[in-house]
């Protein structure tokens, strides 16, 4: 019994689902790659498990990537600064210097003539002051002619003294080291040392005191300025003049022969090979057989998950959200890993697919969560470099975490699924590192932090099933489970209102969602169907035989087709009122369709016992449907029908419960109440079992505690 339930009658059954196919086609051809793929698979030190390998044409031998970064690192780390010489500032600060004693030498001469005149020309002659001007200018120019420079680490952090600083003057260029320039305080220190050496002779004299009184740090400035431009310009163009080769493989020149290892440098002259072989392969006319070659493998995955949509999942096929929520999740992985492995922003390893199984199957069943994911995987594992590698990995983490959060509604699952991807993680890649390097000292270590990163990552899964489940109109389990919670203020409200729907509803509600577990259904799903089934019944509960009170019965002052409507119309107002409370448009289909287009067989059959020459209008006694269309839907109508008749049964025993239960879900099957939903008979048949194992459990009859006798005194 296979569902053909459509949401929309106007758009033909699929069509959409068919366009959204078509363009994730579309979209996937264009993520592929435009270069050809390396026929041969290898590895570093493992051996070379193809046939002997020739050049066939002359090709350069490409450095690996670590080499290159290992080169550009030097040279970052060399990194020369460029200073500009300024002599100005230098012959400026010379004449300050100059000025500055002069009028000190000044004003000492006129400070000591003013009580000793011939002192004054003693201690202060004119020929001795040019002199020490002289000297004094002398020892300043040549700081400034070997160069005050600043602190370079304000420049460049991570420079070190170590590496030479380059002087530009007259645009020549001067490589010095740092220890031959003078920075401020050791020019100040420099310029004293030179009056202690030169003028020792006069120390203790009036002359040495003024010397030592002048404030050089005031004349002693960088003159050597830091030149940004040509500083980075000559570093980019270091970094351009690197070499992305070293070496050149001829014509005909061996590679490497079967059995051999592949060692760094075979390594190498492979990648240069693969490097070359791909990119020429994506030119020219051949580029039009790789573009077939891969709309072809896309294709051929759409076509499995398109197969198995079909056959399993008909109903998520022809609804549109369904459909386009999958292909999204397909389509949204693939681009991410594609924009990784082609931009290099970051290590593939840090991409979470494990979140796509983990989502998809809180909506879904975990067949179709396995199905997405292998395929998805598969698709970016062409695109990834050691695709086997990649995709043996991806499929042992996705089932690690799928095992890992079989109860997803439990929020700690999560944290355990996440550190169980992280463990699964670690191992694979400890496996493969192990055959391929063949000692723990080679293994890349630090790779675990991405594995770490991945793993907090997909705690993010959490915030995206709430946004799915609102974008696509998703029922997740944690949602569910809210929903059955008695709390709820429509069934807090059917409990005070209508008490004998509320206790059937629970009663159903048991029943369905056994019964649905044991045939492979979403028994959360039933459940939260079940209890808000009948919340129609709150409209008029007097008018059902659960809410009457003894002797009280609204439907004797009315006639039977009146009755029949009032009855029939508990579900429209139940999907009225669930709509207006905004329940899922999920549960509001189990409101709809638990009676399907069954008739109200009491007042129907009183009807026309009381009026049987009377033709009656059969529509005023059906229900208007639809009829279920999901496993679900059916496990409800049957629950429903079958709870609710066991309460007129006068002898509960296993015969009387089993024959009820026969008569009831057989003419419901009679009807064809089920044949839009994908139920087979032999879950029918596992329903039946489970209702009668359940009915019994409820009906069983209690021990009689015996009556205590009254003593002869009593």
């Amino acid at each position: 019994m296979k569902s053909s339930y459509l949401s929309s009658p106007k758009i033909p059954k699929g069509l959409l689902s068919a366009l959204a196919f078509l363009a994730s086609f579309i979209v996937l051809v264009f993520l592929f790659p435009k270069e050809g793929k390396f026929r041969y698979e290898y590895q570093l030190f493992t051996p070379w498990l193809h046939e002997n390998l020739i050049a066939p044409y002359d090709f350069p031998i490409n450095k690996l990537p670590e080499e290159l970064a290992a080169e550009r690192d030097s040279i970052s780390r060399n990194k020369r600064p460029y200073f500009l010489r300024d002599e100005a500032l230098g012959r400026a600060k010379v004449e300050d210097l100059r000025s500055d004693f002069g009028k000190k030498w000044q004003e000492a001469l006129d400070a000591l003539a003013a009580d000793d005149p011939k002192a004054a020309e003693k201690a202060f002659p004119e020929a001795r002051g040019a002199e020490l001007a002289q000297a004094l200018s002398d020892f300043m120019g040549q700081l400034y002619s070997v160069g005050v420079i600043g602190p370079v680490e304000q420049h460049l952090p991570d420079w070190k003294p170590g590496i030479p600083v380059v002087v530009l003057k007259d645009n020549i260029a001067q490589s010095v080291t740092f220890e031959e320039l003078y920075t401020v305080e050791e020019a100040y220190a420099e310029i004293l040392a030179d009056i202690d050496l030169f003028f020792a002779k006069d120390t203790g004299s009036r002359v040495f005191f003024l010397l030592k009184s002048i404030n050089y740090y005031e004349f002693i400035k960088p003159n050597l300025l830091f030149d940004q431009a040509t500083t980075q310009r000559e570093f980019q163009g270091q970094l351009e003049s690197i070499s992305l080769t070293s070496g050149l493989v001829v014509e005909g020149q061996k590679i490497v022969l079967t059995g051999e290892i592949v060692d760094l440098e075979v390594f190498r002259i492979l990648e240069s090979l693969k490097a070359r072989y791909e990119t020429e392969l994506g030119l020219g006319s051949t580029f039009g057989m790789i573009l077939l070659g891969h709309s072809i493998m896309v294709a051929l995955a759409l076509a499995l998950l398109l197969g198995f949509l079909l056959e399993y999942h008909r109903e998520s096929f022809h609804n549109f959200k369904h459909a386009a929520f999958l292909l999204s999740m397909m389509v949204g992985f693939v681009a991410v890993g594609s924009m990784v492995i082609n931009k290099d922003f970051f290590s593939l390893f840090l991409v979470p697919f494990a979140i796509l199984p983990i989502i998809v199957r809180t909506f879904f069943t975990v067949n179709m969560a396995f199905i997405l994911h292998s395929l998805t995987v598969l698709l970016v594992g062409f695109m990834a470099p050691n695709g086997f590698e990649f995709v043996f990995m991806q499929f042992t983490v996705g089932y690690v975490a799928l095992f890992s959060m079989s109860n997803s509604y439990k929020r700690g699952r999560l944290f355990a699924a996440a550190a169980a991807t992280v463990v699964a993680y670690a191992l694979v890649f400890l496996a493969i590192s192990l055959v391929q390097q063949g000692e723990w000292a080679n293994i890349q270590w630090p790779a675990m932090l991405w594995f770490l990163g991945n793993g907090l990552l997909m705690l993010s899964s959490y915030p995206l099933i709430y946004l799915f489940e609102k974008a696509f109109g998703f029922l997740s389990e944690l949602t569910l489970v809210e929903l059955s919670d008695y709390n709820q203020p429509l069934l807090r409200r059917m409990a005070q209102e209508a008490p004998g729907t509320f206790q059937h509803s629970m009663q159903v509600a048991n029943l369905a969602e056994h019964a649905t577990r044991e045939i492979g259904g979403n028994a959360l799903l039933v459940r939260a169907g079940a209890l808000y089934h009948d919340i129609g019944k709150m409209a008029n509960p007097l008018f059902f035989t659960e809410n009457q009170q003894q002797g009280v019965n609204p439907h004797d002052k009315l006639e039977f087709d009146e009755s029949a409507q009032i009855i029939i119309e508990h579900v429209s107002k139940g999907v009225e009122m669930a709509q207006r409370e905004k329940l899922p448009e999920a549960i509001v289909q189990f409101i709809r369709t638990h009676h399907g287009t069954s008739k109200v067989l009491f007042f129907y059959r009183s009807f026309r016992n009381k009026h049987p020459d009377k033709e009656i209008d059969i529509e005023k006694f059906s229900y208007k449907g639809p009829r279920p269309f999901s496993k679900e839907t059916a496990v409800l109508m049957m629950a429903d029908s079958v709870e609710a008749a066991s309460k007129s049964l006068r002898v509960f025993n296993e015969d009387s419960l089993t024959e009820l239960i026969e008569n009831i879900i057989n003419a419901q099957i009679k009807e064809g109440q089920f044949d839009m939903a994908d139920i087979t008979f032999k879950d029918i048949t596992t329903v039946k079992a489970v209702f009668l194992e359940k009915l019994q459990s409820i009906y069983r009859s209690r021990i009689a505690y015996p009556e205590e006798k009254k003593s002869k005194a009593e």
